[in-house]
């Protein structure tokens, strides 16, 4: 193994206030209350309908689905679930795990897909405590591309050189983990979907103690694909 690769949001990070602005918004306005699994179910449904690079139509879409019509209430409403997002609190041990990680010879990457840039979450990870440089950083809103499709795997992989067999993805949800294993690498579920990995971690520190996250290996380090040999590498 020589890199590992991660999903941001439910990996390095969680929202634990989800949904409070957005809610006390609504409150203000007396539209419908929605309950937090409901809210979770509509933005399951957006995600599904409406692609992540397209950020306004996205939020526009699900504070239509929430009665939000007045076009003036809805730019507040982007105002308000843009603030929302950037709230981030990191999970235990992750600045400490990567900078083992990383001590211990690991090329490290993060794959998200966000209608976020490369560089603002880069920075929302800074803030927050991540010290350590990623080898690679592929938002899907630059990318053109969101998982579980192999190419948003395959970006990282080049960026990264080093070929599927050598790399592991960590991530939290059953379809990502299931393109991230289509493609070849190995994969570990973190904290839910512990069925849909090869390995399940409930504790993020648990990545330091995987016997072949010791020390990186030699073989595999090359990623030989034609069709991605020239793919531009993303800052």
């Amino acid at each position: 193994m020589q890199a590992v690769f991660l999903d941001a949001c439910g990996v390095l990070y969680r929202r634990q206030r989800r949904y409070r602005y957005l809610l006390a918004f609504l409150r203000r306005r007396r539209l419908p209350v929605p309950t937090p699994a409901e809210l979770q179910g509509i933005r399951e449904r957006i995600k599904r309908q409406v692609p992540a690079a397209d950020r306004d139509a996205r939020y526009d879409a699900f504070l239509l689905a929430l009665s939000v019509s007045d076009p003036a209430s809805r730019a507040d409403g982007r105002r308000v679930l843009w603030q929302e997002a950037g709230e981030i609190s990191l999970f235990p041990e992750v600045p400490e795990t990567l900078r083992t990680l990383k001590a211990r010879g690991f090329k490290l990457g993060v794959i998200t897909n966000t209608t976020r840039t490369s560089l603002q979450k880069r920075r929302w990870l800074e803030n927050s405590g991540i010290d350590v440089p990623f080898d690679s950083f592929i938002a899907s809103c630059e990318v053109g591309v969101a998982k579980p499709h192999q190419r948003i795997y395959e970006l990282a992989l080049a960026q990264c050189q080093v070929s599927p067999g050598a790399s592991l993805f960590v991530g939290h949800e059953e379809t990502e983990l299931m393109g991230a294993r289509a493609v070849g690498m190995k994969t570990i579920a973190f904290g839910s979907a512990a069925e849909a990995g090869d390995e399940y971690i409930a504790r993020f520190a648990e990545l330091l103690e995987l016997p072949y996250l010791q020390s990186p290996s030699r073989a595999g380090s090359v990623w030989t694909s034609r069709r991605l040999a020239n793919a531009p590498l993303i800052r």
